[in-house]
């Protein structure tokens, strides 16, 4: 009996590869205290194909199959069709070898059987929106389909005998202790007594269903968490050997021992010592020695705390602070101190990703191939086929850094199908460092407090949470839905108002009026503060104010004039920020001849990236961006202080931006206060005043923060946190149903980081073009993935509509087809302004 079938005729031995699997799993799930259920998943997932007719689709496949011709055309019929998956979920659904059984051991059976009849598709719905039960009917799919007797028969007694007394005598235990503490882990932040009766949530007020009485809803949250987390080992334990099979090459590149924690400590310590040597040398030392030695005492500070318990920190430091770093020397040490298998940093844009992973790299990543120490995982272009091929293309984060987004994070969480999933057990025993957390979907808010909390208490990983703007994920209005258990005690950072008072640098003007300001008088404000100063950054909120501006300052006669905006790919954005931080500095260094600096850029600019203008127009928005704005301002305290100007542009649309809208709203409410409250001292910058503004922002949109969907796309108004949890709304939920009642394909279909899903496009511009040019004409698996992993430069996002317009133009192409990854023909990329959907010169396809 085979598994698997390569082009030249090679066969891998059914049981090798479930063994194979089942050793991977095992390794993966022992990282949260789980080795044995993994291990009975590797065992159990491909049993449907010991069965004779899958043998015989198999070995057909290519025409390989040595029996009659008629038993080859009907083995073709059986293409696709074959269901390999369910057998072993059966197997282990109506196992009753165990005798009396304990009231949770159906739902240990339930979480084992959902994820071995879901590693192809992503994990099933339990219940179904109209509330039918999608799991009792796929367990009760006919034998004639599923063919578990005749595939139980196959493998043998010594098999049937060795899953068996794993299931009972190890498995059903291991999760048995592990579901019933998972109560006492999520109950934490949920305010319904827990007691033997079964009470009515707050969870569930006002679902309209009397009949659901649940004593912790947020437990039925972290037990669909636990089967995800299953679930991710055994499908990236599958995808593995089967890539592996099929090329086995890719085992030359697995990650195969522990890191090496201690070298990459000595790496960074030299880089910190050398720098720290090199500002006592420099010029401009004496004014900016403040500045640098309150960033060595947060480097120290996030050094001596690394030593403390795995948990949940918080790392507050205004902008400038050198927070990056720091974080990253804490992580590391914290990941050597505790064993931990690898450092995770989430990031809100793909422009501080291309800069903070570059600055890693250069540090850690000496010796060792590109991307073995420091990877990057920020590309939506890579399409999800189940093929080898894609398998193989799959990032899985198996490197000591890692460097993604927020969105990508929050999918291997939450997001449909089997690509995402596949990443999520890979945060088990990690430190996960969020990066300008206030950049969160609010959204999103309850659902990534619960994760958090589960990957903490669970998973034995460490969260720290880096901004100059902490928004106030422990003290959320409806704590019942999951806050972050937070105390002063978890900021690394002692007293961090006296803090905040020696980096300011800064001073914050409100220049807003009622009548607003035009593109024109914006432009004239800039283009003064150019010649006044050297330069100035204006950042907008749109994409098409940011163009407005440009092109009204481009007749100004600065000679030194940027737009940036995601319509640019990052190379693009890489190489002007590249050219502006040149010039700022050479107008540091040579003041006799410095050539006004001018940039007009979306909020992408304002939160990381590391430039310093000497003064910052910055259109009203959330208090949190303007605060992130003004670090790009006087950064490294070279001038006696810098400005910041908050504008307010003429007639605004902000329509399709309702989280900017509300915090533009909330910070002129927070603007007359500071003007007449004493106790704020007329200072923008503190802690207080944002601690106010977040306590407006997040009251007037706390209704928003467990993922709202609407009834057309879930049959009801609902939640996503509700049909991930205990599903109260659900008409299924009153009726006998197994214990899992999450809508989970539901909820992956649903979930969206981004309101709309935007498609990465690779663009012509730089090397962006010979990249598209040899995608299309490389069929070697490999040699795509080294390509993709370039291409992720050159990519440009495109939402629906702006797709739309695009193939109506011809202007964007596949690879080939079903490939999955598009590009964008010549002529349609402008060299000021990035993607376009009208055509910028002559259009000319690539050569292929």
């Amino acid at each position: 009996m085979y598994a698997h079938l390569r082009d030249d005729g090679e066969k891998q031995p059914l049981l090798s590869h479930l063994e194979n699997v089942a050793e991977l799993a095992s390794c993966f799930a022992a990282k949260f205290r789980f080795p044995n259920t993994g291990e009975l998943l590797g065992l159990l997932h491909d049993l449907g194909k010991a069965s004779e007719a899958f043998q015989a689709y198999l070995l057909s496949a290519t025409g390989r199959l040595d029996q009659d011709a008629d038993d080859y055309v009907d083995a073709q019929k059986l293409k696709g069709k074959i269901d390999h998956s369910t057998a072993g979920a059966q197997w282990c659904w109506f196992n009753d070898s165990a005798g009396p059984q304990k009231l949770i051991d159906p739902l240990c059976r339930q979480i084992i059987a959902l994820c071995l009849c879901s590693h192809h598709s992503g994990l099933i719905d339990s219940l179904k929106p109209d509330g039918s039960c999608v799991f009792s009917a796929r367990m009760d799919k006919s034998e004639d389909k599923t063919h578990r007797t005749e595939v139980l028969q196959s493998m043998g007694p010594e098999f049937v005998g060795r899953v068996s007394s794993l299931l009972v005598e190890q498995v059903i235990p291991e999760l048995r202790q592990r579901v019933a503490g998972l109560a006492k882990s999520s109950s934490n932040n949920c305010r319904a007594k827990q007691s033997e009766a079964r009470i009515s949530s707050p969870f569930c007020a006002g679902c309209g269903i009397p009949e659901c009485r649940v004593a912790n809803p947020l437990w039925h949250l972290y037990v669909g968490l636990l089967t995800r987390l299953l679930f991710s080992c055994l499908l990236d334990a599958d995808r593995i050997d089967s890539a592996d099979f099929d090329n086995p090459d890719n085992t030359r590149v697995r990650s195969c021992v522990p890191t090496d924690w201690l070298l990459l400590i000595n790496r960074l310590e030299n880089h910190l010592t050398a720098v720290a040597a090199t500002a006592n040398r420099s010029e401009l030392a004496e004014s900016a020695s403040s500045i640098n030695r309150i960033r060595n005492e947060i480097s120290a500070h996030c050094l001596a705390r690394s030593k403390d318990p795995r948990g949940i920190f918080t790392l507050t430091v205004p902008t400038g602070g050198g927070k990056t770093l720091a974080g990253l020397r804490f992580a590391i040490q914290h990941a050597a101190h505790h064993k931990m298998a690898r450092v995770i940093n989430v990031i809100p844009y793909t422009s501080i990703i291309d800069q903070n992973a570059r600055v890693a790299r250069n540090i850690l990543e000496r010796e060792e191939p590109f991307g073995t120490v420091v990877l990057e995982h920020h590309s939506n272009i890579e399409p999800e086929l189940e093929t080898w091929q894609s398998r193989l293309l799959s990032e899985n984060w198996d490197a000591p850094i890692i460097y993604t987004t927020m969105v990508q994070f929050l999918e291997s969480l939450f997001g449909g199908g089997t690509r995402g999933a596949r990443r999520m057990h890979r945060l088990a025993n990690s430190v996960i460092v969020f990066d300008e957390i206030q950049t969160l979907p609010l959204k999103c808010v309850h659902l990534f407090c619960n994760a958090v909390n589960f990957l903490v208490r669970e998973c034995d990983a460490t969260v720290v949470l880096c901004t100059a703007t902490q928004p106030l994920l422990g003290k959320l209005p409806h704590p019942h839905l999951g806050a972050l258990a937070l105390s002063p005690e978890n900021e690394i950072m002692p007293e961090v108002e006296h803090l905040y008072r020696s980096l300011k640098r800064v001073e914050i003007v409100n220049r807003t009026r009622p009548q607003g300001w035009s593109a024109a008088e914006v432009a004239e404000l800039a283009t003064q503060e150019c010649k006044d100063k050297g330069s100035c950054l204006v950042i907008v909120n749109t994409k098409k104010w940011a163009r407005r501006v440009y092109e009204e300052c481009s007749g100004s006669g600065v000679e030194y004039l940027f737009h940036l905006s995601t319509s640019l790919c990052p190379a693009h954005r890489l190489e002007h920020l590249e050219v502006i931080r040149e010039r700022l500095k050479h107008n540091r260094c040579f003041p006799e001849a410095r050539k006004p600096v001018l940039c007009v850029s979306t909020q992408l600019i304002e939160a990381g990236v590391d430039v310093d203008f000497a003064s910052v127009v910055r259109f009203v928005a959330g208090l949190d961006s303007i605060v992130q704005a003004a670090g790009r301002c006087n950064r490294n305290g070279l001038d006696s202080s810098g400005v910041v100007h908050i504008v307010n542009p003429l007639n605004e649309d902000l329509g399709r931006l309702p989280e900017i809208k509300e915090g533009r709203d909330q910070s002129l409410r927070i603007l007359g206060e500071v003007e007449r409250e004493a106790a704020f001292d007329g200072d923008l910058l503190g802690p207080a005043v944002m601690e106010r503004y977040f306590e407006y922002f997040f009251f007037n949109r706390s209704g928003e923060m467990a993922y709202q969907i609407k009834s057309e796309e879930a049959e009801r108004d609902d939640t996503l946190l509700n049909i991930l949890s205990c599903n109260p709304k659900n008409t299924g939920s009153t009726g006998k149903v197994p214990a899992l009642r999450q809508s989970f394909a539901t909820a992956g279909r649903l979930f969206e980081v981004i309101d709309g899903h935007a498609r990465g496009i690779i663009v012509p511009y730089g090397q962006g073009r010979t990249i598209i040019n040899s995608l299309c004409r490389q069929n070697d698996p490999a040699t795509q993935r080294r390509l993709l992993r370039q291409a992720q430069l050159y990519t440009v996002n495109v939402f629906p509509e702006m797709m739309r317009k695009l193939y109506d133009q011809h202007a964007v192409h596949e690879i080939r087809k079903d490939s999955g990854v598009f590009y964008l023909t010549d002529g349609y990329y402008d060299n000021n302004f990035g993607l376009s959907v009208e055509p910028v010169g002559a259009a000319a396809p690539c050569m292929v």
